[in-house]
């Protein structure tokens, strides 16, 4: 019998995604490439028929919320964008970079247990704190190898402050500049900003300033902070919270 090398991984007996009425055969996997698709005489998993498919894509979450629904008496009895945000705002700030790490990485358990390979997560990235996305490099890194996770940061860019906080991002490692201009006091300069070359953005990195409050305390002030930037609706200022 033929032997399988340290780098191959061999499926027999399964079913190929996208080809209905086809035979079962074997698939050799050698260094992560699909190396071949034909019956072999190497040992390997048999799969039982089972059909076999291209790893599933998680194309919007928000990996710093997930899961947080019912923590810390956190409800949302009216089901709408305007509650979650005001009970977000007030949450956020008293919740530790473990307690990130902790909610996002069962989110990523529970997606990896159900086939999903790749996943896009909204991180909200402010002047205020950077506790969310520095909680969501840690874990990508962990996982890497698992689950592809590509960081979006989710802020209200237009300002010297919300861009400096941006530029930061970008230099932690976030993978793609996002926005919910419809929540920005000005969005025509936030989505002017978002549209910015990386060379601008970095030289907009130095005029951050520090955050105002950490885990354990909260902005004093509104705070227009959005979750998702789905949301199209307008809002006026009024309708955003007071953190106390």
């Amino acid at each position: 019998m033929s032997k399988i090398a340290l780098n191959e991984t061999v499926l027999k007996n399964v079913r190929l995604w996208g080809v209905p009425g086809a035979a079962p055969t074997d698939l050799v996997i050698r260094d992560g490439l699909i190396a071949s698709v034909s019956a072999t005489e190497l040992p390997g998993d048999d799969c039982g028929g089972r059909l076999l498919m291209p790893g599933f894509v998680e194309p919007h979450v928000h990996l710093d919320k997930t899961l947080s629904l019912g923590t810390d008496g956190l409800e949302n009895e009216s089901g709408t964008l305007d509650e979650a945000i005001e009970h977000w705002l007030v949450s956020e700030p008293l919740r530790d970079r473990t307690d990130f790490e902790h909610r996002a990485e069962a989110a990523l358990r529970l997606a990896s247990s159900r086939g999903v390979t790749a996943l896009r997560t909204h991180i909200n990235v402010s002047s205020l704190s950077m506790v969310p996305l520095e909680a969501l490099l840690t874990v990508r890194e962990r996982w890497r190898g698992r689950i592809e996770v590509q960081l979006v940061a989710l802020g209200l860019p237009g300002s010297p402050a919300e861009d400096a906080a941006y530029a930061e991002a970008l230099h932690m490692g976030v993978d793609v500049i996002g926005g919910s201009p419809n929540h920005a006091p000005d969005a025509h300069a936030a989505i002017r900003s978002a549209f910015r070359p990386r060379a601008v953005w970095r030289a907009s990195r130095n005029t951050r300033s520090p955050p105002a409050w950490g885990p354990g305390s909260a902005p004093t002030t509104a705070v227009r902070w959005p979750i998702w930037t789905s949301q199209t609706d307008s809002a006026s200022s009024e309708k955003w919270p007071r953190a106390a």
